[in-house]
């Protein structure tokens, strides 16, 4: 018994001291993202680049016959729209989420097009992706209207823009470092890229 107790801890101490010699190390640990914490560092960092007022340089639209939204639009192709209107961005005066949730940018602003302007809103969350590798789109939200509330008699051009597929649609939003430029690209609808380039 004795032996054997000595062989177990003269075993034990041997082993304790084997070290590889394949050339492998072992794999670290990679820290853990505080999502909240990112997401708000994120809109804090967007919303000084997005403020103010964009030209939608090219507005790229995807043909397809059965979108039941073509009524005010007519293509027969894929068709690119230069210039097509201007975007004023500016944070939501109000609030939309009571208590304030940072970890997402609200913003209100003006769609200029056809000689007419639309109040316009939009709340960006910050895109999956860009918070695990901070590469690609920053964020994602819908774009619509914002008008206030009651009836009101819809005009030719609001109607266009909504059933080009540029309003209530989903978008990813990636703005370049440095560069007066944004990309939008759309999710669902008729438009599929938007180059905007800042005024």
């Amino acid at each position: 018994m004795k032996n054997s107790f000595f062989f177990l801890a003269t075993l034990g101490l041997l082993c304790s001291h084997c070290v590889r010699h394949d050339g492998v190390m072992p794999q670290t640990v990679s820290p853990k993202i505080d999502y909240d914490q990112v997401s708000i560092q994120l809109m804090q960092d967007l919303a000084p680049r997005i403020i103010g007022t964009w030209t939608l340089q090219k507005v790229y639209v995807k043909h397809n016959p059965k979108l039941y939204f073509r009524d005010q639009v007519k293509l027969t192709k894929d068709s690119t729209f230069l210039n097509l209107a201007r975007l004023t961005i500016r944070p939501a005066a109000v609030p939309r989420s009571i208590p304030r949730d940072y970890r997402r940018g609200e913003f209100d602003g003006t769609l200029e097009y056809g000689g007419k302007t639309y109040p316009v809103q939009f709340d960006i969350r910050a895109d999956y992706g860009w918070l695990i590798n901070k590469k690609g789109p920053q964020g994602i939200f819908l774009f619509q209207y914002h008008f206030p509330n009651g009836s009101r008699i819809v005009e030719p051009e609001e109607a266009f823009l909504k059933d080009l597929g540029l309003i209530d649609d989903n978008f990813s939003m990636e703005v370049s470092d440095g560069q007066p430029t944004m990309v939008w690209r759309g999710f669902n609808r008729g438009v599929e890229k938007i180059d905007f380039v800042k005024n």
